[in-house]
């Protein structure tokens, strides 16, 4: 996947996704749809990277619009240069 867009879409489409990260312009770039439980994250920098989540409304926004959302208010279901350590991957 070119852009996180993509990922974030692809994580609203399926049930299972709670969470997703998209790592672009590396070797190992691609996205990643995850299964968390609530407060099993670990945080970490990680520059080229963005990690979102589908809680709170997050899955309803991206169905609605993603770029409407994007544009809007720095975009809350999304966050830059970061990377969490856990869960489980989906497919």
């Amino acid at each position: 996947m070119d852009r996180w867009e993509e990922c974030q879409r692809k994580c609203a489409l399926d049930q299972r996704c709670t969470n997703w990260f998209w790592r672009g312009g590396r070797k190992n770039s691609g996205c990643v749809l995850l299964s968390l439980r609530a407060g099993s994250e670990r945080k970490r920098e990680d520059e080229g990277s963005v990690y979102g989540s589908m809680r709170a409304g997050c899955r309803r926004e991206v169905s609605l619009d993603i770029r409407a959302n994007v544009e809007a208010k720095g975009h809350s279901c999304a966050e830059y240069g970061v990377a969490y350590a856990a869960g489980d991957r989906i497919g």
